[in-house]
This record gives structure tokens, C-alpha cells and sequence, in this order.
């Protein structure tokens, strides 16, 4: 089973400070606790890009804060191969694209 999306949580494997910008993170970013789901479930993130950025105000990289919080949860027979945001500048949302490879055991 994969369940994936948007978790409005910065997911695990994900620093708030891994992405640079003079904005700060809102009061409403949160980080998802490492332990919140069953043993042996595991996270496909996207960590070289970010998926996700502040709307408060149009995106200027380098300024607007960004991070990751859109991902996938994997049960223990289902091995994430590999897992890419896509950058296209928050063009279309406040979101990237994020894609997932993955085999089933």
C-alpha cells in the first residue's frame, strides 16, 4: 500500500532550515513526528528540491520560504525506488510536482 500527497506536515528526512530564503516559516508549519505511523512503514521523499512554499505572497526564489511536505507513506512489502520533485518555479501552484517509482515485494 502507498499513501501519498500532501501532508501539510514537513515530513521526515526533511530539515525546515534545508532550503534557503530570508522568509521564515509561518507559525502553521509543522514538523510530522518520525514515530506517527506503524513499524516497518516508510517515507519516499523528495529531499534535493522543494515540494512545497509559502502563498502568502507571489514566490521569489531565494526569498519565499519552501520545504517538503508532499511525499509518500509505504507499507513494509512495497520498496520506494526513488521519488523526484519536479522544479518548475511553483508556476501553476503553491506546490511542485512529485513523482514515485516504486516495486512491490
Amino acid at each position: 500500500m502507498i499513501i501519498g500527497g500532501d501532508w501539510n506536515s514537513v515530513l521526515p528526512g526533511v530539515r525546515l532550515d534545508q532550503f534557503s530564503s530570508t522568509e521564515k516559516p509561518s507559525e502553521y508549519v509543522k514538523v510530522l513526528p518520525q514515530d506517527a505511523f506503524p513499524e516497518g512503514w516508510h517515507w519516499g521523499v523528495a529531499t534535493d528540491h522543494p515540494t512545497n512554499r509559502q502563498a502568502s505572497a507571489p514566490y521569489v526564489a531565494g526569498q519565499t520560504f519552501v520545504t517538503t511536505i508532499d511525499g509518500f507513506l509505504a507499507s513494509p512489502n512495497v520498496e520506494v525506488e526513488s521519488v523526484k520533485a519536479i522544479p518548475e518555479q511553483f508556476k501553476d501552484s503553491d506546490h511542485e510536482p512529485v513523482t514515485v517509482s516504486v516495486v512491490g515485494n
